[in-house]
């Protein structure tokens, strides 16, 4: 299968109320998960639209997450620090 690889940047890291994220090209019906370190899901947004994001991480205890944007066959995943 010819992989369509979404490349995500973020800022800012660490990161403390708000997560903005920037796609390499837009995405319809995407999906967006935040886990924590031991695979839990902390926060889902689904039907993501476009290429620029702000996710409210403010709830999220600090620590490091993984945050990972899919749609369809391609995906991308990060990790990031919460203050």
């Amino acid at each position: 299968s010819l992989e369509n690889n979404l490349e995500l940047s973020f800022y800012p890291n660490p990161a403390a109320n708000q997560l903005f994220l920037n796609l390499n090209h837009p995405i319809l019906h995407g999906f967006c998960r935040i886990s924590d370190i031991n695979g839990k899901t902390v926060i889902e947004n689904k039907n993501l639209e476009g290429k620029e994001f702000v996710i409210d991480i403010a709830s999220l205890n600090p620590g490091f997450y993984f945050v990972e944007i899919s749609e369809k066959n391609s995906n991308t995943r990060l990790k990031i620090i919460k203050d």
